[in-house]
């Protein structure tokens, strides 16, 4: 994922470690439940360890402000500190850049983000003040006839537009991807991805229908507009992460290589909110998340 991404729609805090002789933690050896300090309902902090082979390698942390991430801090599995995130906001409440801080308080990164009138996403600049780093500037065209051209930083891609203005394809040059969207949240339901090469897949999504992730209140940080979020992204791999109205908990992978299984499996509260989010890949654990409230 791209730094300007850094925020993970409920990712990330805390800096606790898991030494080298740390056992393991897989589905059928889970971390023990953490205990939360408060459930009045308010979004304050999150927290997202990161595993690997059993151990955790990163944590991340996020503060929220009236639905909105503030700052995003990401520590190694010793608990130092390697980058802060701060994001910054229009007069009209969107996400207007996000700025990269390394442990001297250095900022070596700025992404910006610029909209039109209609609010709708025109331009990503990401500025690196990096040596040997180039700056990168994508630009986005909508187009009459219901599509969306994305240009610049490497990029040459169409989105293809519904007849509900929400992205179903993308196009470019070596490949395309094809979503399945439902009619009622206009969540993707499955896609398949083709390639001139060899390589293909399909992949399935299975989503909670009890809990309502609006109960967050979480401010969406790129407007009204239906396809901010995903363009923001300038790849959509991963949409559902990026504009999602339901809370995703399974995702099946299938390709010459195999199937894989993602799976979410989420501890809720008396008021329906989530209090910890476990991520496994075909039962091997990827990360914890938990959420603390006021």
């Amino acid at each position: 994922m791209k730094k300007y991404l850094s925020l993970s729609l409920i990712a990330l805090f805390l800096f606790s470690c898991s030494g080298d002789d740390a056992t393991p933690v897989t589905a059928e050896n889970p971390e023990p439940e953490n205990p939360q300090t408060s459930i009045e309902g308010i979004l304050v902090q999150t927290t997202t360890k990161m595993y690997e082979n059993g151990s955790v390698f990163r944590i991340e942390t996020t503060d929220y402000e009236n639905g909105r991430p503030i700052t995003e801090s990401t520590y190694n599995s010793s608990s130092t500190l390697q980058y802060t995130a701060k994001f910054n906001y229009n007069t009209a409440g969107l996400l207007e850049s996000n700025e990269f801080y390394n442990p001297d308080n250095f900022i070596y990164n700025t992404t910006s983000f610029d909209y039109d009138e209609q609010q709708r996403l025109l331009k990503i600049t990401q500025e690196s003040n990096t040596e040997n780093i180039s700056d990168l500037i994508y630009n986005f065209t909508y187009n009459s006839d219901n599509t969306i051209s994305g240009t610049g930083g490497g990029m040459n891609k169409t989105y293809v537009l519904n007849e509900n203005g929400f992205i179903i394809k993308q196009i470019d040059i070596s490949s395309i991807k094809t979503f399945a969207l439902d009619e009622v949240h206009h969540m993707p339901l499955s896609y398949v991805y083709s390639s001139s090469g060899p390589f293909s897949e399909t992949a399935s999504y299975v989503y909670d229908d009890v809990h309502n992730p609006e109960l967050l209140n979480l401010a969406n940080l790129y407007g009204t507009s239906k396809t901010n979020a995903l363009l923001s992204n300038i790849d959509i791999y991963e949409a559902p992460l990026y504009a999602s109205t339901r809370y995703l908990i399974k995702k099946t992978v299938t390709s010459e290589f195999g199937q894989t299984i993602f799976e979410d499996i989420y501890t809720w509260n008396d008021l329906g909110l989530p209090t910890k989010k476990k991520s496994y890949r075909n039962d091997e654990l990827l990360r914890v998340t938990d959420y603390i409230y006021q």
